[in-house]
């Protein structure tokens, strides 16, 4: 069964749009970068909205080598962990969060014994985590202790610099028209976290294309008044 159609019987998605082209490189990314597209297993730990799923998700577009993204959430809402039987025939698998499939005595245990057939076969595991191997809150202290076989890699906050231009170059992507003014005020009055920004850019991408209107900071406070899930965590003048 291909890779695409593997993806399909899972039920789970690539995310859209996040490739190394877009992605923002400091010197220590690029050498993740460089881990990523080599040919052994990584670990990529770090924080909320440090860039993880888009490095993962990047990978999984231009590796040339059989692949399955697999991210913890989606699995864990829709599957069992007898998903994961007989996925040593895939060579390269991605697992997004697996921290939060080893808190499960049941996912521990089938990620345990899909290890130890993996190896056998030469796979390869990319992986990311908020915390490093060691650290993995796991029931099964044999799954720990095969993860940390694994050379790991923290990835940083970004830096409100990088978070302007992360923010910019997506909306670049999309094709969207930002007013020079909005940067310093979302720097201003946004929480420090990524995600939140780029869920705030897709907000503003269909305000903009409903109301034909480039994005400038009215248009930024119209959204956020409009969307109570923002704007709670905002005191905005």
């Amino acid at each position: 069964m291909s890779s695409i159609m593997r993806q399909l019987t899972l039920n789970v998605q690539l995310p859209d749009g996040f490739t190394f082209e877009n992605f923002v490189f400091n010197e220590s990314r690029l050498l993740v970068r460089e881990q990523l597209e080599g040919k052994g297993s990584v670990w990529l730990t770090g924080a909320h909205s440090t860039g993880k799923t888009h490095l993962l998700s990047a990978l999984a577009c231009v590796t040339e080598q059989t692949f399955l993204y697999l991210p913890a959430d989606e699995l864990i809402a829709s599957c069992d962990p007898s998903i994961l039987e007989g996925l040593e025939t895939t060579h390269c698998l991605i697992f997004d969060d697996i921290d939060r499939l080893a808190q499960s005595e049941a996912w521990s245990e089938a990620l345990f014994h899909l290890f130890n057939r993996h190896q056998v076969s030469g796979g390869r595991w990319i992986c990311s985590s908020q915390v490093s191997p060691r650290y993995i809150d796991t029931p099964l202290a044999d799954l720990r202790s095969r993860l940390t076989l694994f050379p790991a890699f923290e990835l940083t906050q970004y830096s409100d610099q990088e978070r302007v231009k992360i923010f910019s170059e997506r909306a670049r992507f999309r094709g969207i028209k930002v007013s020079e003014d909005v940067y310093p005020y979302i720097l201003n009055h946004l929480p420090r976290d990524l995600r939140y920004w780029l869920v705030l850019l897709e907000q503003l991408d269909q305000a903009s294309l409903t109301e034909q209107r480039k994005i400038t900071i009215p248009l930024v406070k119209t959204v956020l008044q409009r969307n109570g899930s923002l704007s709670r965590q905002l005191s905005l003048p």
